[in-house]
């Protein structure tokens, strides 16, 4: 049995609004029909591991229901004069909102599974995507597919793929962090190169260039399995979103490169929250367009400072968001404080690269 691309990602936003909605009897079911269909399509038990990633989220959700959502009724652990009490209720509680989760992320799994690149686009343009967004998104997949994969950080055709290799995002950052802005000029100008070769209009050009610096940058794994500095990221991301809001007549052109982003990410199986990590890409990307309309294109190294703010904040208010959907108690919200400051101190410092990298992409291609 065929089903088309635009029905399977239908059913997937359905599922994922469903947890929401549903019971607990509702969703267990849900989950259930989850796995009945992992087994009806043959799913690999390997892409189990994708569920690993929202290990710690699951656990945290354990931990704060059990402790701050009701009577502590029960002791968990007792040394010596010192008694750890968790509440049965709460724990419950808590299990019932991680079987919600693993809904949503096997229900993902399922639909990526045999969902080649262009029955995905076909059917995001089945569900109204434009013509431009989804040669935009088809050309972006094809570039990293050339070049060993998303995330792989493989070589391309022909020899290293910039700050892609190994030693070449060692390099990247390091002259980043030394203040050298030339190196983002350099990456962005290098891929306009190769995106003019694919698209003759010079804006066009431009957004797929930037489309490939930030999927490319999304997944440099700066410190792989350690948290080093939520948002440093936002360096090379925000410039890349202001310098296509600014540069070309594209409207949303930075949203289109966010939307792109994201749902390169969870086609690639990346993330901790399945679908709902495509707000982490979509909403910055969103705030950069508004906020260069609203300023007239000023290019003020403030503007671009609060800009990055504001940014930082948006991709932030994803996780917010997801945190209030899944109802955690108030206690987890004091250890999202560090993330987002990161992510708005990184949006901040981004300003300098923003007017830099805006004054030096060759658009004329001299």
């Amino acid at each position: 049995m065929i089903i088309s691309p635009r029905l399977k990602i239908v059913y997937l936003l359905a599922v994922s609004t469903a947890v929401f909605v549903l019971g607990q009897r509702g969703v267990l079911a849900l989950l259930a029909l989850q796995v009945v269909l992992w087994l009806a399509a043959g799913v690999p038990a390997a892409q189990l591991r994708v569920l690993r990633k929202s290990a710690v989220f699951m656990a945290m959700i354990l931990v704060f229901y059990s402790l701050f959502t009701a009577d502590r009724d029960f002791t968990l652990l007792r040394l010596g004069g010192w008694d750890l009490n968790v509440s049965t209720a709460g724990a419950i509680e808590g299990a019932a909102m991680c079987v919600r989760l693993l809904t949503i992320l096997a229900a993902g799994v399922l639909i990526r599974h045999g969902l080649s690149r262009q029955q995905y686009v076909s059917g995001l343009t089945g569900l109204g995507m434009s013509r431009e967004l989804a040669q935009l998104f088809e050309s972006t997949l094809g570039y990293f597919e050339g070049r060993g994969g998303l995330g792989g950080g493989g070589k391309a055709k022909g020899g290293k793929d910039g700050a892609q290799s190994g030693g070449g995002k060692r390099i990247f950052l390091k002259r980043l962090f030394k203040g050298d802005f030339t190196v983002v000029d350099e990456l962005v100008n290098s891929r306009l190169a190769t995106a003019r070769q694919t698209f003759a209009d010079s804006d066009r050009a431009l957004v797929f260039a930037l489309t490939i610096v930030v999927v490319g940058v999304r997944f440099i794994k700066i410190a792989p399995g350690f948290p080093l500095a939520p948002g440093i990221k936002n360096l090379v991301i925000v410039p890349a979103y202001i310098a296509a809001a600014t540069l070309t007549r594209t409207r949303l052109a930075a949203t289109n490169i966010g939307v792109v982003s994201g749902a390169i990410n969870f086609l690639a199986g990346f993330g901790r929250f399945g679908v709902f990590d495509i707000f982490q890409h979509f909403l910055p990307a969103l705030t950069v367009d508004l906020l260069v309309r609203a300023s007239g294109g000023s290019r003020s190294l403030i503007l671009y400072a609060f800009i990055g703010l504001v940014a930082g904040v948006a991709r932030a208010s994803a996780v917010l968001i997801l945190s209030l959907l899944f109802r955690m108690p108030a206690e987890f919200y004091l250890l999202l404080v560090l993330p987002v400051v990161s992510q708005c101190l990184f949006g901040v410092l981004s300003a300098p690269v923003s007017r830099y990298l805006v004054g030096h992409i060759k658009i004329d291609g001299a």
